[in-house]
């Protein structure tokens, strides 16, 4: 389920991913999953699987764990469109306050393999 502009964001003062151009201003992190669950760290894990095809979109689940008092919740699960992913890269890209920053390449490779399960009817 999309986060909407009628619904509560995990985020104190942002928007939700493809709702606008606000982010969270948190340090950058390289720790692993399971520091997120550390009281005394201040970090920010996330974890994108499942990737659901249909004939017109392809849906991730993401999984977000924290201890940064940027966010209401320490964990959440949403599902995210792959455009979404997209406008999220070209936004950090084009944001000066996040170079030097490693940010993933878009999926664009995958879509014909993604078509290809879609018409296959495996999800």
């Amino acid at each position: 389920e999309h986060i909407g502009e009628h619904s509560t964001s995990i985020y104190h003062d942002t928007v939700s991913i493809g709702g606008g151009s606000s982010f969270p201003q948190f340090p950058s992190q390289t720790r692993g999953w399971s520091d997120a669950t550390d009281p005394n760290s201040e970090s920010l894990a996330v974890e994108i699987s499942g990737a659901m095809s249909d004939k017109d979109r392809v849906l991730f689940k993401i999984h977000t764990k924290t201890t940064l008092p940027d966010f209401k919740q320490n964990e959440c699960d949403v599902q995210r469109m792959h455009e979404e992913f997209v406008w999220l890269h070209d936004r950090l890209v084009e944001n000066d306050a996040y170079a030097g920053l490693i940010v993933l390449v878009t999926f664009d490779i995958l879509a014909p393999q993604w078509t290809l399960l879609s018409d296959s009817g495996i999800d």
